[in-house]
């Protein structure tokens, strides 16, 4: 972080869009957005930080292997995605989201409970149908709905963010949102949570994460892809106290 120095790059073993990762320092996981083209839904997976330490792609030239994978069967994708411990319930959580373009629509974000064994929490599939079927699936203990243009999403005990961006031309959008309780929460403009309407902020931005009284912020308009682009372009992180 004050060096600049660049350590190395991680090839992963597939080639989904990896909207978002997030890490579990109790348990020593980073967790990175996936997604399955033959069941045609979300995924997350994750490897170790240990992993990450000792992995140098020039020694074999291998890929990074996932050690655990869940799919998602109630999200179309897994666009972007937070991890928070809940001091009050003593636990890890893993909040998963899925994009929507349209502004006027409303998207979920789903929270699943982080085990004593660094996985997710499983239920009984409800909708098991053949052997070939998981027996268990990730448990959603609480449901967010937000709306539609969501690129990222953050909560601690008290609040909830969510960041919103489309396009290079348009301005992204923070709103603050008040975090009530462990039941599904309505998120939206129009849900009666809202305690902060609108920031303003440069164009595309893209994840958000929430520590020690800090707000980070990325954008991607600093990627390769986008410097052509007749837009404001932000290549570093914005940190709001």
């Amino acid at each position: 972080r004050k060096t600049h120095k660049f350590i190395k790059e991680l090839v992963l073993p597939d080639k989904s869009h990896v909207g978002s990762i997030a890490v579990d320092n109790h348990n020593g996981n980073v967790w990175v957005c996936c997604y399955e083209e033959k069941m045609k839904c979300a995924y997350v997976r994750s490897f170790s930080l240990k992993q990450l330490e000792d992995y140098q792609f020039d020694k074999g030239w291998k890929t990074i292997t996932y050690e655990q994978s869940y799919p998602l069967v109630t999200l179309k994708r897994a666009s972007f995605m937070y991890y928070r411990y809940s001091t009050q319930a003593q636990e890890g959580r893993l909040y998963v989201g899925y994009y929507r373009q349209k502004a006027d629509s409303v998207s979920t974000v789903n929270c699943y409970e982080i085990n004593a064994d660094g996985g997710l929490a499983e239920a009984p599939n409800q909708n098991r149908k053949n052997y070939n079927d998981p027996a268990e699936m990730p448990y959603v203990m609480q449901k967010i709905s937000i709306d539609g243009g969501a690129q990222g999403f953050a909560t601690n005990e008290d609040m909830i963010a969510v960041l919103t961006s489309s396009g290079s031309m348009n301005p992204s959008y923070l709103r603050i949102f008040k975090h009530e309780g462990e039941e599904d929460i309505d998120a939206t403009v129009n849900g009666g949570n809202l305690v902060v309407p609108q920031w303003d902020l440069p164009p595309m931005g893209e994840e958000i994460y929430i520590y020690d009284n800090a707000m980070y912020i990325c954008f991607e308009s600093g990627a390769f892809a986008y410097r052509a682009r007749e837009c404001d372009h932000m290549d570093r992180v914005l940190v709001l106290k």
